[in-house]
């Protein structure tokens, strides 16, 4: 009885000190991601045309179609259409709903890249914004600390 006591005591200190480790090396990372927020009122449309050469470079003949129909997933997105053949998606988020377009924990800061896509349109309120480059991400996507950028519609 007191071999096994002290089994479980070991075991509960082996177990307590890994916790321990990984909580250090995990604390360390910040979170880090690109939301665009509707808080419009209403539904609004976006319209991605992603960037088929640099999905394929990047995937590595692996296949990139399912990581599409399910990017920007979240609670109050919904994917409306999809064309595979020329990787259009077309969403609507609701209000106060947030599509995330990247997101992750630790690594290098840096801004959110635009290399995936070819073009990014929302349409709200009759009228729509469209980013077909790095620099119109830029503008549209405000940092509010180095690693998240949020573009809010209001």
């Amino acid at each position: 009885m007191a071999l096994k006591n002290q089994y479980m005591r070991n075991l509960t200190y082996k177990a307590l000190k890994a916790i321990s480790v990984l909580v250090t090396l995990t604390g360390c990372e910040y979170h880090k991601e690109s939301i665009l927020q509707n808080q419009t009122g209403q539904e609004i449309d976006l319209i991605i045309h992603f960037n088929k050469k640099r999905l394929e470079d990047t995937w590595g003949g692996r296949p990139y179609i399912p990581f599409i129909q399910q990017y920007g997933d979240g609670p109050g997105v919904t994917l409306e259409k999809f064309d595979s053949v020329n990787l259009v998606s077309h969403y609507k988020i609701e209000d106060n709903g947030s599509f995330e377009i990247d997101q992750g924990i630790g690594g290098k800061r840096h801004k959110p890249s635009f290399n995936e896509l070819i073009t990014f349109k929302v349409c709200y309120k009759g009228d729509s914004t469209t980013i077909v480059d790095q620099e119109g991400f830029d503008r549209y996507f405000i940092s509010r600390d180095d690693s998240n950028y949020i573009w809010t519609l209001k």
